[in-house]
């Protein structure tokens, strides 16, 4: 962590992609693109059931949103939505501040979470979290990222509709 850091951020967490077809999405994070499932918890934001993925050094949350909810309307077509970033950070109330000091509106919905709406950044959710909330297990070999990552942009449409080779 960078001491001049002011908002302490230790790492990135993960990506959280709202689906409504999580088969869909391990076909193409497990089966394809050679990630692995490390966990699975209920997210009460955004009120969803989500399995967390690693590919390669990166983590991917998929949510599965409950249904009539403003997450569910979002891919009640079929499209997954890019909803945003976690980062783990060292010191929540130091965020909280911080983020306040540049005109923003932090929000903390538990007492182990901040986030930014939205409309302040950039259309997506940054959320801040104190811990991990999957067990974090070995990385990968820093070779083995890119072609991991070459198969996901080639094979995702996330955004987009359906896919031919990973239909819904």
């Amino acid at each position: 962590m960078d001491p001049a850091d002011p908002l302490g951020i230790v790492r990135s967490s993960h990506h959280t992609i709202l689906t409504p077809d999580l088969a869909r999405a391990s076909r193409l994070s497990v089966d394809a693109a050679g990630g692995r499932i490390i966990g699975k918890q209920r997210n009460h934001e955004p009120d969803a059931s989500t399995t967390f993925m690693q590919l390669g050094d990166a983590v991917v949350e998929f949510a599965v949103p409950d249904a009539d909810t403003m997450h569910e309307k979002r891919v009640s077509e079929g499209n997954d939505h890019y909803l945003g970033i976690s980062l783990e950070v060292a010191n929540l109330d130091n965020v909280s501040a911080h983020l306040s000091s540049v005109g923003l509106t932090p929000r903390r919905p538990d007492r182990d979470v901040v986030t930014i709406d939205p409309d302040d950044a950039f259309g997506m959710q940054w959320r801040f979290i104190r811990t991990l909330p999957y067990k974090q297990s070995g990385r990968t070999r820093a070779g083995q990222l890119l072609p991991v990552a070459r198969r996901i942009w080639c094979l995702s449409r996330f955004n987009r509709g359906p896919s031919p080779r990973f239909p819904h």
